[in-house]
């Protein structure tokens, strides 16, 4: 492997201490600077010389891009927000680089690092570091999210969530109480928080015969579908949708489709309307639907 190639899998920003423990030496970094390969970022570390990435900008102000970022390259649920998060020393709040990222046209959100984790030689943070800060970073229904989404795709087990969790604000330490790792969206995660906190009967990821698996059955018959933003895109996910609707319904099963806007920026006024159906009783079989055979 090429030095070129090397960098570009160390996310195309890589520190010369991380070169040299990989055996290329001064010279081989000398040459891939003279060919037009890399480019020097600041001391002691390099880039991809036709790299844009943020992950430049946190080496610059000498810290590491951390927090949603990272968790988005591996797919776990995160809000959205378009700005770089950078995770910069404990003692790094007063820097010149640090401010200037505070005041810039593109706002960067700082993160000091914790106690115990030093920043290290790469330029991306662990994802164990990144998810720490982001369950931080974000409203809490969204934290929860992200560490469902983290246990859900396999990055974490309950032990090293456990782990996770012991170096942050005691508030923190609740989490892992309701955290579940059958949520497969950050939008079934909300929901199902809002359940709970109700004391409304529910349970995840139920499959109904015929109509195959459904995100949230609330009571006997109150089916809850979440459309995430990247999923349904395609036509053949949107009939695939409507199948599965059809069947239910024709089993006399109450379906409420959302989408990722209304969970996300319109929950309140949605879920009242989950209440309000769950208070009427329409979430449990009638003494006629089940002589009709329904529900069995």
């Amino acid at each position: 492997m090429d030095i070129l190639e090397f960098t570009h899998r160390q996310g195309d920003v890589v520190s010369t201490a991380h070169l040299h423990s990989a055996g290329f030496s001064p010279a081989d970094i000398s040459r891939g600077v003279l060919r037009g390969e890399l480019q020097r970022v600041t001391r002691g570390w390099l880039a991809a010389a036709d790299t844009s990435s943020p992950v430049v900008g946190a080496v610059r102000m000498g810290g590491r891009l951390s927090c949603l970022d990272v968790l988005r390259a591996h797919r776990i649920w995160t809000i959205r927000d378009p700005r770089p998060h950078v995770r910069v020393g404990r003692h790094s709040g007063h820097s010149p680089s640090a401010a200037d990222a505070r005041h810039s046209r593109t706002p960067t959100v700082i993160h000091r690092a914790l106690p115990l984790q030093p920043l290290g030689t790469t330029a991306i943070d662990p994802l164990p570091v990144a998810l720490g800060h982001a369950v931080m970073c974000q409203p809490w229904m969204d934290a929860v999210a992200s560490l469902d989404s983290a246990l859900n795709r396999g990055y974490l087990s309950t032990f090293q969530l456990a782990e996770l969790l012991d170096p942050l604000p005691a508030r923190y330490a609740r989490l892992f109480g309701i955290v579940d790792a059958g949520s497969e969206s950050g939008l079934e995660t909300k929901a199902r928080l809002s359940l709970r906190a109700a004391t409304i009967q529910y349970r995840t990821q139920v499959s109904i015969p015929g109509a195959g698996r459904v995100d949230i059955l609330i009571g006997d018959r109150l089916v809850l579908e979440l459309d995430g933003w990247e999923w349904h895109s395609k036509k053949d996910d949107f009939e695939k949708d409507r199948q599965k609707d059809l069947v239910l319904h024709s089993r006399d099963y109450r379906v409420m489709r959302l989408s990722y806007e209304q969970v996300t920026f319109g929950w309140e006024a949605a879920f009242e309307v989950v209440r309000s159906l769950v208070a009427r009783g329409e979430h449990r079989w009638t003494g006629r639907q089940r002589r009709a055979g329904f529900g069995v």
